[in-house]
């Protein structure tokens, strides 16, 4: 026997579609005594149903977890953030500045200087053709 409130997105439930083991996919609750799902077989057949107070008797709560989870200490997930783009930001500016500017200059040779950076103010200088 099991209550409603336990049955969640990604439990595996026995006793919805007759003996049988189904995943939750989703649950949609009706006011307090009724539960919509959607559910999942083992041949990957969806299903849907409405679970009502008088079925907890019939349904069984095998595992109740999903199989990824967002619980890692979030301070860790900055740190680890932040390691990555400081490790590739001198990857980038490094092809963004000077890989750009190399292209960007032999491509067009009505410029004999082309500024790394706009907001320096600095403009491009034309050839005197």
């Amino acid at each position: 026997m099991a209550k409603l409130e336990d049955i969640t997105v990604g439990s595996t439930v026995k006793g919805i579609a007759g003996n049988e083991s189904v995943s939750i996919v989703a649950g949609q609750w009706y006011g307090s005594n009724v539960l919509e799902i959607t559910y999942k077989d083992t041949r990957g057949t969806l299903g849907t149903q409405l679970l009502y107070r008088d079925d907890e008797v019939n349904v069984e709560v095998l595992a109740n977890h999903l199989p990824w989870s967002f619980d890692a200490d979030g301070n860790q997930m900055k740190l680890a953030s932040e390691a990555y783009r400081n490790k590739f930001s001198a990857f980038i500016r490094s092809v963004s500045g000077s890989a750009y500017v190399f292209c960007r200059a032999t491509a067009t040779s009505d410029f004999s200087s082309i500024p790394r950076n706009a907001a320096e103010g600095t403009t491009p200088v034309r050839s005197g053709r």
